[in-house]
């Protein structure tokens, strides 16, 4: 705890400097203006903080605050805040910082609580956590407050400390010295964590096609070629519809009256995949849908004995065809049919379990609990009752609700995307989900208001046909557009790119998720299967080429958490190395101990590589450019690279004698005199080799030649190896 208190301490002061008034002229001025006991906080020091006082309090005392007027918000209690305190929760409520439907004013604020007000006072929200940590009491609360716990920590607004009690209580004296807010959104300071580098489930479900047998022919052949990338199928011929059931008695006369209705029986197509999937050892689950039809959920809520029949039902059809298991995946808007889908669940999974089988249940995602309670899944029962759950976050906007909305764009956003995975690996277990993934597209008539999910090979018809050039509209959000004129019409087609697909597949390993599952809408495509399949066993960059004479270096670094990617999917080999990354990277080797602050003014204090800038200052393994500025942002020299891995191996004790001849190089006079006895010895230690500049074959040294992040990979590894 006297870490957190000179932590806050220092954020106290940092943004008092930032203050138009010195800090005794910010309190004095305060103190003058509030008379009531509350802000003294001399008084009852010991006792518990309320909820209603560290809100108000904590607002109040953060200097850019005024506190509003106007009716002040009840608590979940139905209890107004005291007068003292209303302007202050009047302003946080309106803000968005605080919900008072869901707090009790009176109740003592426990640590979590106050981080959780914290992190949402900054604009940083319970969803952005990068990391999930766990932390001592953390089953007490709610997957928000845990989210912002995992934020407070990657932010660096708290230090990782899994011995905190986060549910104990904060006494009134703690207020100053560890919880005033200073103003500014911090920046991330904890790199993203990887989790895993592998997944275990790679499922692509085959959408009904029973219908149009061209469309079966090219969804078998396509599977047939892309065998290899993918383990599980979802043969969604299966349905709980009562549309559904009427056209199947239509094809079948003698179909009994029943929930469910099956389109698999006498279909060579479907009968074809479900015995090559057994040959190659593939998962076959029978997807059941509803088709947005609530009649059989509808039936079975007025008869809830009814739901074991529906559930027996579906286990015929399974020992019928001797399926591995189910994947329900019903859609509905709206939890009117809840309690009643999720008895079903239940039912069917316990029906599954004694047969050996397993369920999978498709489910949308959601960022936080809340939204959740307001749709078709629990996600309680899930975690409870299914084996997999895959996550389908590429709704965000659809052609189903185009017409009723008039909103239209991207189908799938990343930071959505990512949001809704967190939330889920808390509330069903990470090692259950597989990431929803979509091959399609959607046209959007915008002139008619109308829409229609279109396939990849009309997408790239339409692009031919109308000379229309693909745009993204927005890195995070990492999708596809582009629009045409046709018929005095204007359209815009947005669509999942292959690309995007690999961005999206990431976040598989990343939180170590069960896998990936991909939706083809009558789109089977041999591009898209490749990429949804493409399991990350060794490293998850898709820019770093097997076979090149840097990937060994990159999978050392990789796999000693040496090194993260310039983002999930790309580790950027070509890119130069900079000072700041070279530092870091030597720091996570030596095990990233802490070393306060640089002493360097270009280095602030909570960006992502102070502490290793520190470390390595303090250990004499690095020097400043002079006028007490380390240069954090410039490519680092190969003579750099010796210099900082010569005086690091001297901290160590490695023998450092050995010497090089430069001589042999034409380029030697061009080395730096700080830099020789490094050099000598980093060449005669195969640390760096001769280099070859484009156009030329002469073998340098290229002392200021900037080295890359592939270089350095390298040269890392050959060090560490060594040693």
């Amino acid at each position: 705890m006297k870490r957190l208190s000179r932590i806050f301490a220092a954020i106290l002061a940092f943004a008092l400097l930032l203050g138009a008034l010195p800090a005794g002229a910010i309190f004095d001025s305060f103190f003058e203006t509030h008379s009531d006991w509350h802000f003294d906080l001399t008084q009852e020091p010991d006792r518990p903080m309320t909820v209603e006082e560290f809100i108000a309090l904590t607002t109040a005392y953060s200097y850019w605050a005024v506190g509003i007027e106007g009716e002040s918000p009840r608590d979940r209690d139905g209890d107004l805040p005291s007068d003292w305190a209303a302007p202050y929760i009047r302003e946080e409520a309106q803000k968005g910082v605080i919900k008072p439907e869901e707090l009790d004013y009176d109740a003592p604020i426990t640590y979590a609580g106050a981080i959780q007000f914290i992190v949402n006072s900054k604009g940083l929200y319970d969803i952005n956590a990068i990391n999930l940590r766990t932390f001592r009491g953390q089953e007490q609360l709610t997957t928000e407050e845990i989210l912002c716990l995992n934020t407070a920590v990657d932010y660096g607004i708290i230090p990782y400390d899994p011995g905190q009690d986060v549910t104990a209580t904060i006494p009134r004296r703690d207020l100053e010295t560890k919880y005033l807010i200073p103003q500014g959104v911090p920046e991330p300071v904890v790199p993203v964590e990887q989790k895993s580098q592998n997944y275990a489930y790679s499922m692509a479900y085959i959408e009904d096609c029973y219908w149009d047998d061209a469309k079966w022919e090219q969804t078998r052949d396509v599977l047939f070629r892309s065998a290899d990338a993918f383990n599980v199928i979802s043969l969604n011929c299966l349905y709980l519809s009562e549309a559904k059931l009427q056209e199947k008695k239509k094809e079948e006369p003698d179909y009994p009256n029943r929930y469910a209705a099956e389109f698999i029986s006498g279909k060579d197509y479907a009968l074809e995949i479900m015995e090559f999937c057994r040959g190659q050892d593939m998962l076959c689950l029978g997807g059941v849908s509803n088709w947005y039809d609530s009649s059989v959920l509808e039936q079975l809520q007025e008869d809830p004995a009814a739901v074991e029949a529906a559930a027996e039902e579906l286990m015929e059809i399974v020992r019928l065809h001797d399926l591995d298991g189910l994947n329900l995946s019903l859609e509905l808007h709206g939890n009117t049919y809840r309690d009643t889908y999720s008895l079903l669940i239940r039912s069917i999974s316990a029906k599954l379990h004694a047969a050996n089988k397993i369920l999978m249940v498709s489910a949308g995602g959601y960022m936080r609990k809340s939204d959740e309670q307001n749709t078709l899944y629990d996600y309680e029962v899930l975690a409870e009752a299914a084996d997999l759950v895959a996550i389908i976050t590429y709704d965000v906007n659809s052609a189903f609700s185009f017409s009723s909305t008039g909103r239209y764009g991207e189908m799938s956003n990343r930071t959505y995307l990512e949001r809704c995975l967190r939330y889920a690996s808390l509330e069903i277990g990470a090692e259950k989900l597989l990431i929803g993934l979509s091959s399609y597209g959607i046209c959007y008539n915008l002139t008619r208001k109308t829409a229609e999910n279109i396939t990849y090979e009309e997408i790239l018809r339409l692009q031919q046909t109308y000379n229309a050039q693909p745009r993204t509209s927005d890195p995070v959000a990492d999708d596809y557009y582009f629009t045409y004129q046709a018929d005095q019409c204007d359209y815009a087609v947005y669509y999942e790119s292959e690309q995007g697909i690999r961005n999206r597949i990431a976040y598989a390993t990343r939180y170590g998720l069960g896998g990936t599952a991909m939706f083809h809408l009558r789109s089977e495509n041999q591009k898209f299967f490749r990429a949804s399949g493409a399991k990350q066993t060794d490293l998850p960059f898709e820019d770093v080429i097997p076979d090149s004479w840097y990937a060994p270096g990159v999978e050392f670094a990789w796999e000693k958490a040496l090194f993260n990617g310039i983002t999930p999917t790309t580790f950027e080999p070509d890119t130069s190395m900079t000072r700041a990354m070279l530092v870091t990277v030597l720091w996570r080797a030596e095990g990233s101990p802490t070393a306060g602050g640089a002493n360097f003014s270009d280095v602030p204090d909570r960006i992502w590589y102070a502490q290793a800038v520190a470390w390595a200052s303090k250990a004499g393994i690095v020097n400043g450019v002079g006028g007490g500025k380390f240069d954090p942002d410039s490519p680092v020299t190969r003579q750099q690279i010796a210099a900082i891995l010569y005086r690091y191996a001297a901290s160590k004790d490695y023998d450092t004698t050995a010497r090089g001849d430069l001589s042999a190089y034409p380029d030697e006079a061009a080395v730096a005199p700080w830099a020789k006895d490094a050099l000598s010895w980093a060449v005669a230690e195969k640390l760096l080799n001769g280099t070859t500049k484009t156009g030329s074959s002469a073998v340098i040294l290229d002392p200021d030649g900037e080295a890359t992040r592939a270089q350095v990979a390298t040269i890392l590894m050959r060090f560490l190896t060594a040693k």
